[in-house]
C-alpha cells in the first residue's frame, strides 16, 4: 500500500512538471528597467509625433493610424517576394514626461503570408465516368509566421532617424500652430462681424416697432370733432331750436 502511494505521488509530480514544460513564449520574455523598445528625448510629444511619422513615411511605410490626441502611430510596410508576402507592422506610443521631455515606445512585428494556390476542376460525364477538367485556379493567403522583432540594431536605427528629423518636425509643428492660430483669428472676426450685423438688425427692427407704436398712439389721441370727412354743413335747425 505504501509503495502504491509513493508511485501515485511520483506520477502526480511528473504530470505537474510536464504541464509546466514545453516551448512557451513567456519563457523568452524578460522584464528589464531599460529595454530596446524605448528612447527618451528632450522634446515635447507633438514634435516627436511628427518626427516619427516623417521617418516611417520616408521609409515607404503606410501610416494606417495617427492619433494626435494620444500620440500614437501605426505604420505598415509590405514586401512581396514571389509567393511570400512579408508585412512589417510598427506601433509607436509617445508618453510625455513634461512639456520638454517625452518617452518614445516602439514595437515592431514581422508577419509572413504564403500564397496557397488550388486548382479548380469540374467533372464531365463521359461513358458513365466522371472526368475532372481543370477550370482555373484560386489563391488564398495563409499566415505562417508572426513574431515581434527583438533586434536592438533595428530599433536603434529608427530612434536615431527620429532624432535626425526633430528639427524638421519642429518647423512643421510651428507652421501648423501658426496656421491654426490664423484660422482661429479669422473665425473670431467672422463671429464678431455676424454678431454686429445681428445687433444692427435688432436695432432697426426696434426702431420700426417704436415708430409704429408712436403712429398708433397719435391716431388714437385726435379730437372727436376732427374725425370724419370734414365739418358738418348747416341745415335745418328745427331739430336743435324749438319754435313756439
Amino acid at each position: 500500500m505504501k509503495n502504491l502511494i509513493q508511485v501515485t505521488v511520483l506520477l502526480v509530480v511528473s504530470l505537474l512538471l510536464y504541464s509546466c514544460g514545453g516551448n512557451y513564449a513567456y519563457k523568452n520574455v524578460k522584464f528589464e528597467n531599460e529595454g530596446i523598445f524605448e528612447r527618451k528625448y528632450d522634446k515635447g510629444p507633438d514634435i516627436l509625433f511628427e518626427a516619427s511619422k516623417i521617418v516611417f513615411l520616408r521609409s515607404g511605410f503606410n501610416v494606417t493610424k495617427q492619433d494626435r490626441k494620444n500620440f500614437q502611430i501605426t505604420a505598415q510596410k509590405q514586401i512581396q517576394d514571389d509567393d511570400l508576402s512579408q508585412m512589417l507592422i510598427a506601433d509607436v506610443s509617445i508618453s510625455p514626461n513634461s512639456l520638454e521631455s517625452s518617452d518614445v515606445w516602439l514595437t515592431a512585428q514581422e508577419v509572413h503570408y504564403e500564397v496557397d494556390t488550388a486548382i479548380n476542376t469540374s467533372k464531365i460525364e463521359a461513358l458513365t465516368i466522371g472526368i475532372p477538367i481543370p477550370t482555373g485556379t484560386s489563391s488564398t493567403s495563409v499566415r505562417n509566421l508572426g513574431m515581434t522583432i527583438c533586434e536592438k540594431a533595428f530599433y536603434d536605427q529608427i530612434f536615431n532617424e527620429i532624432e535626425k528629423n526633430i528639427v524638421i518636425a519642429e518647423s512643421k509643428v510651428k507652421a501648423e500652430k501658426e496656421i491654426s492660430y490664423k484660422k482661429l483669428v479669422e473665425q473670431e472676426k467672422l463671429r464678431q462681424q455676424a454678431e454686429a450685423e445681428s445687433k444692427e438688425q435688432l436695432e432697426i427692427a426696434k426702431l420700426a416697432l417704436d415708430a409704429q407704436a408712436l403712429g398708433a398712439e397719435s391716431s388714437s389721441s385726435k379730437p372727436e370733432g376732427l374725425e370724419g370727412d370734414g365739418p358738418k354743413e348747416q341745415g335745418d335747425l328745427s331739430s336743435v331750436v324749438h319754435i313756439d
